[in-house]
């Protein structure tokens, strides 16, 4: 919780606030700050800081406090205020910003650009309407859900963190598995393809052997009908002339 230094002031007894003095106001508010501490910055008394907060519906307590509708409040004040004319309008390109949640372009409203302007130490907020509103209600939520606040999500996102890491640790380990698993069956690959190309070239050779073996009994063949060509006349003149002697003997 922000508190600011202990500044010795009066409470001085003044009937009406100005518009500028509620801004501060709420703007405090919305920051956390108690009535006390309001009182004592803006000079005003507990009572009637306390009296002004509760028109716009701001409690004392701010674990309690409605923040969207506080920034609602105050974006209103700013608006009368710049209807007022106690602000020159700047020009468009200074309100032209880009939001780093969304990266879409937008241009900030006068009221809200002549705020910022009033209040030096503050930066022009980096995201548009939208995006700010939807971190808002994230902060709301984890107000009201954890005990403990943003001190809580903090630890959680911790605790989650952790346990994504050594979830990726994990996953990086299975990889490193399946990655030395995949260069196993990657090598047995390569093993069978060498037997295939050895079988191939195996067949290749028997099949030569198979032409030259092919070749040989053919070779065979013709020389034995050559021969038997050369030997059938002389068997057949043979046969005849023992058919000869064989008549007359009889």
């Amino acid at each position: 919780m922000n508190t600011t230094p202990h500044i010795e002031t009066r409470s001085v007894t003044r009937k009406h606030f100005t518009h500028a003095e509620r801004i501060k106001m709420l703007e405090m508010a919305y920051r956390g700050y108690r009535m006390a501490e309001i009182a004592r910055d803006t000079g005003r008394s507990d009572t009637g800081v306390t009296r002004l907060l509760s028109r716009y519906g701001i409690v004392a307590n701010p674990e309690r406090r409605d923040y969207a509708a506080i920034e609602v409040a105050i974006h209103r004040l700013v608006g009368e205020e710049a209807e007022r004319g106690e602000a020159e309008a700047p020009p468009e390109n200074l309100r032209e910003r880009t939001c780093i949640d969304c990266a879409d372009e937008y241009v900030m409203e006068q009221g809200e650009y002549d705020w910022f302007e009033t209040h030096p130490g503050l930066e022009l907020p980096r995201r548009c309407p939208a995006c700010r509103k939807a971190k808002r209600m994230a902060k709301e939520f984890v107000r009201q859900t954890l005990p403990g606040g943003m001190e809580t999500l903090s630890e959680l996102s911790d605790k989650l963190l952790g346990a994504y890491a050594a979830k990726v640790q994990v996953m990086e380990q299975e990889v490193a598995d399946d990655q030395s698993r995949i260069k196993g069956y990657a090598d047995k690959v390569d093993g069978l393809i060498g037997m295939a190309d050895e079988l191939r070239d195996r067949t290749a050779h028997l099949a030569t052997f198979a032409l030259e073996m092919g070749e040989a009994l053919r070779d065979l063949q013709d020389m034995i009908v050559a021969d038997y060509d050369e030997t059938l006349p002389d068997e057949q003149g043979y046969v005849q002339g023992y058919g000869e002697y064989a008549e007359v003997e009889e």
